[in-house]
């Protein structure tokens, strides 16, 4: 699996922030935790086996 860097536009800032917060309290990377997030949102959509 590769890795990209991507810009992401129109992000609500709370939400950013509140996101950013947590991964500091995980002491993971932003993209880390992005990454979860999505895989997350796949899962509920019924995306990922």
């Amino acid at each position: 699996m590769g890795v990209i860097s991507t810009t992401i536009r129109d992000i609500d800032e709370d939400l950013y922030r509140k996101f950013r917060s947590v991964c500091v309290e995980k002491n993971i990377k932003t993209g880390e935790g992005l990454n979860e997030a999505i895989k997350c949102w796949l899962e509920k959509q019924g995306r990922l086996k």
